[in-house]
């Protein structure tokens, strides 16, 4: 945790104040993962299908997003390409599959995952995914306050132009008179 302080100047949220949603159709696979996730004290949230998950996701309780890429009914894939596509700020998407080529890869991160993860899922492996989410999640945050900060001080400055270009049209009345 030193490196991920150093490297943003502050702690990161503490895990319990985050909410993970696992996505898998297979109980026993779920429960493995939110087992392990529930170690390093996150909340879990479970679905069993992408139309579920998609639903609490849109109920925004969800900062992270652990999903199977290959369910029935509404995959990962379908799940990560709707979520990306209507939320303005989703949550960070660790897509989970059993396939490890290349090319599923890069269809995974072009469907708008922000990572992969190969099954079976390693603890560690996990841990420290889930804490890069942390650091993406937190600059995100960040950036979405200093946008808002930008389009004040923006806002300030035409307020300020306004008042400036009033004062210069009134000086000539005011040496005239």
């Amino acid at each position: 945790m030193n490196y991920l302080k150093q490297s943003l100047g502050r702690e990161l949220p503490h895990p319990t104040t985050v909410n993970v949603l696992v996505v898998d159709d297979v109980r026993s696979e779920r429960m493995r993962l939110a087992a392990m996730i529930g170690r390093y004290g996150y909340n879990i949230l479970e679905a069993s299908d992408g139309n579920e998950a998609y639903d609490i996701i849109a109920a925004g309780r969800v900062e992270i997003v652990i999903s199977d890429w290959q369910m029935p009914a509404s995959g990962g894939i379908e799940l990560c390409q709707r979520v990306v596509s209507s939320d303005r700020n989703p949550p960070y998407f660790i897509m989970l599959t059993g396939r490890n080529s290349l090319e599923d890869l890069i269809e995974g991160m072009d469907a708008g995952a922000d990572d992969f993860l190969c099954k079976p899922v390693e603890a560690r492996e996990l841990r420290v995914r889930l804490q890069a989410g942390l650091r993406v999640l937190q600059l995100r945050r960040e950036l979405g306050q200093r946008a808002c900060e930008i389009q004040l001080a923006t806002l300030r400055v035409r307020e300020l132009e306004a008042q400036v270009a009033a004062l210069k049209a009134a000086q000539p009345e005011i040496s005239n008179g």
